[in-house]
């Protein structure tokens, strides 16, 4: 679960919807 849930995060960033759809990727990989 956990896998495939990471793989729509990246696609769709919307958890990183606080610091935007541009930096989800960058951010993800920074942290």
């Amino acid at each position: 679960m956990t896998k495939k849930q990471k793989r729509k995060k990246g696609i769709k960033t919307k958890s990183a919807g606080r610091f935007g759809a541009r930096y989800g990727r960058r951010i993800r990989k920074a942290i």
